[in-house]
């Protein structure tokens, strides 16, 4: 006796309702395996004192400097660390250090987000947007200046630097201006509600410093292409007290792979977005 023709669609959804529930969809197809907080990115920030992964050193006049993080450097709001140290020790409490990041193909710069601050054990930690992935062949070029008073400025550059595309920030084009949208998780992501930071900054096209935008309105809508649904509950990322900085929620309803376009628009006027991509 044949089977009715409904019996393989009927399977079909049964199988589709267990996996909803039991979240087991698969990572997406368009990527190279998990990414975002809980995958092989982890938060993007500091996790403790150690920064065991040493991106790039070199020497500024009498003083070793060397910058780090805690994990491999990828797009998103990455938190850094620079230790300069010289033959007799650490840099001392009067010296201060700057920093500046630029995909030398491109132009596009990362902008610093906060920092450098100085912690007490010497140690300069500050967070920058990086928006574009790059392998070591075309890579990112880092510059350390160390100042004191009454002596001369010194400066490192490190080059060819990797950056991993972790798809937490990205950029587009509207106008004669180019925005830079970056994001980091507080921690790993759970289903519920997950607080989020978006820096957006503002470059020329045409090439020129990346300036914080304050008078941006952002909208998030988390969506799960395996499912086929979106979720409710998220809050839009409203401007916070640093300049270009903004603090709100991505709400997901369940475990697995999740994109979500942060729209921008000023005035009313949408400008573009940017797709953030996690699975968790």
């Amino acid at each position: 006796m044949k089977a009715p023709r409904s019996a393989p669609v009927l399977l079909a959804l049964a199988l589709a309702l267990a996996a909803c529930g039991a979240g087991s969809a698969e990572p997406p197809s368009t990527g190279s395996g998990p990414t975002g907080p809980t995958g092989t990115t982890g938060p993007t920030g500091p996790t403790g004192s150690a920064w065991p992964v040493l991106v790039g050193s070199g020497q500024a006049g009498t003083y070793r400097v060397e910058v780090r993080s805690d994990r491999e450097l990828g797009t998103g709001i990455a938190g850094l660390a620079i230790r300069v140290a010289s033959p007799d020790g650490t840099l001392p409490a009067d010296g201060s250090i700057s920093f500046a990041a630029t995909h030398p193909s491109t132009g596009i710069v990362a902008p610093v987000v906060s920092g450098p601050r100085a912690d007490a054990d010497g140690t300069w930690r500050l967070d920058a947007s990086f928006t574009r992935p790059a392998a070591a062949a075309d890579g990112w070029s880092m510059t350390v200046d160390v100042r004191r008073p009454g002596q001369v400025d010194a400066g490192v550059t490190i080059v060819d630097v990797p950056v991993a595309d972790r798809r937490l920030g990205a950029t587009f084009v509207a106008g004669d201006a180019r925005y830079l949208l970056a994001v980091r998780f507080a921690g790993g992501l759970k289903a519920g509600s997950n607080p989020v930071t978006v820096s957006l900054h503002a470059m020329p096209v045409a090439g020129g410093p990346a300036l914080p935008v304050t008078d941006a309105a952002i909208h998030v809508e988390p969506w799960m292409p395996s499912m086929g649904h979106g979720s409710t509950g998220s809050v839009d990322p409203a401007p916070g007290s640093i300049p270009g900085v903004y603090a709100g929620s991505l709400a997901f309803s369940m475990p697995g792979d999740w994109e979500t376009p942060f729209t921008v628009s000023r005035g009313g006027v949408e400008l573009g977005r940017v797709v953030v991509a996690v699975y968790f």
